[in-house]
This record gives C-alpha cells, structure tokens and sequence, in this order.
C-alpha cells in the first residue's frame, strides 16, 4: 500500500462494507447453519423433533442479544445508519423538489458568497469531509466557477483569484458513481473536466486506506483530483494531526508550509 501522505495514480479495490463486519459474519454464518440444517433434514433422528424449544425465553434472548449489540457495536451501528441518512436524504427527491437538499445547497452557496464578497479573500479554500464533499462536488457540477451561483452576482472565476478544494473520505467515487451513475456519472462528461485544466483550481482528495465510505475519488483525470492516501483509521478519524500536518495537506491550509 502506499506510504502515509502519498499521491498515487495506482487504482486500489476496496469492499463497499458499511455494516459492521461482525454483523455481517453472523448473518452469514446463521444463514450456513439453517442450509446445512435444511439439507440433513433426512438424516436427523426423528425422536429429535419430539424436542420443544421454550419459544418464551426468546424475546427477552433476542432483546438482550439487541442490546449488547448497540452497546458493542454503538459506533458502527451509528455510522452505518448516518451514511444511510445522508443517501437518503440525498436522494429522496430532485435538488429542486426536496426541500432539505435545497437548504443544505443554499446554506452552501450562501457561506461562499460571504466569503468571497468583493475585496474579501483571494483565495477560496473549501474542506469537506463525507456528504460535504458530495454537496461541495454538487456545486462543482453546477459549474459555480464559471456561472453566477447568486443571480445577479459574479461568478466564483471573477470574485476570487484562486480556489482549492480539500476533500476527506469523500464517498463520490466509491458509492455515488458506483450506485447512482445517473446522478453522478464520470466527471469527464460534466463540467468539472473544465476544471481539471484550470491553473486557478486545484483539488486534493485524501483518504484512509480502511476507510469503508470515503476512497479515491474517479476524476477527469490522474491529476485532478490529486488522491493522496493515509495509514488507517476509519471514515472519521480525518481531523487528526497525522492527516491535516501531512505535508500534501499542510501545503493548503492557513498557516501551513508554502505550496
């Protein structure tokens, strides 16, 4: 695998698991036992099923079995159902129809407006971590640097002298384009690949080599975006010194080591 902080071109394969492994093992492992059960039917001593199963003790079984498990697997469990949310929400009706999907783009828009108002910054930097990379790749495809994202009001290309996207465990790639081609189809076809030959526009995707939901991100092509890969630690872990004081990272935040 490549070393911590490297940009890479190579393409790497990973399991679109968003359950936990260890419910998936049972499941699969329940799922054998009632095959096997099922194909020795006939081989199994009929004086057995004189046997009576205390049908009562089950659900106060399974509910214990139900606890444990949200008190063990609490963190899986919540990140499974938040990923879940976000597509849902995502998804759940047109970006014009759906009123939550529309706020969440205004709120966007309207934080870059403030930040780029006449005379304010020279330089955009935008960080999104998960489903704000998706929101944040939205507005890319809306092509918000060439054309007025505010009616009446210039568009990014004339309010700011440059702009940089910083996006961690972005699922765009490894979920959106893979389940909703028709939503998210290759960037090459969209207005994102006028980017890609942009001086003024660079974006860095960076993600943990384990991480289940956010990979490498599919780009018009090898250098736009620039996929840097991280040592493991999940789909949240991103705001870590290990992360944001690596020297592809650093390079773009306020502060950091000059580019």
């Amino acid at each position: 695998s490549p070393d911590a902080g490297q940009a890479t071109s190579a393409r790497f394969e990973y399991s679109r698991l968003i359950v936990s492994p260890i419910f998936q093992s049972a499941v699969i492992g329940a799922t054998v036992v009632f095959i096997f059960a099922f194909l020795a039917k006939d081989a199994i001593d009929k004086s057995l099923y004189a046997f009576k199963f205390p049908w009562q003790i089950l659900p106060p079984a399974l509910f214990a079995l139900a606890v444990l498990a949200v008190i063990r697997l609490r963190k899986e469990l919540r990140l499974g159902l938040d990923v879940a949310m976000d597509v849902v929400n995502h998804f759940v009706g047109s970006k014009k129809q759906f009123p939550l999907r529309r706020a969440i783009s205004r709120r966007f828009y309207d934080a870059l407006g403030h930040l780029t108002a006449e005379g304010r910054s020279p330089h955009l930097l935008i960080i999104a971590h998960s489903q704000g990379s998706v929101i944040a790749v939205d507005a890319l495809m809306d092509d918000i640097w060439n054309k007025p994202f505010v009616k009446g009001q210039k568009p990014l290309s004339e309010r700011v002298a440059s702009m940089t996207i910083l996006t961690f465990g972005s699922p765009i790639t490894h979920i959106y384009q893979y389940y909703f081609p028709n939503d998210y189809g290759a960037f090459s076809e969209s207005s994102i690949k006028q980017l890609a030959g942009n001086g003024r526009v660079r974006w860095l995707n960076i993600y943990r080599e384990d991480d289940p939901v956010g990979t490498r991100i599919e780009g018009p092509n090898e250098s736009f975006p620039e996929n840097v890969s991280m040592p493991g630690g999940g789909h949240l872990r991103y705001w870590e010194k290990e992360i944001l004081g690596a020297d592809p990272v650093c390079a773009h935040l306020p502060g950091g080591k000059a580019i």
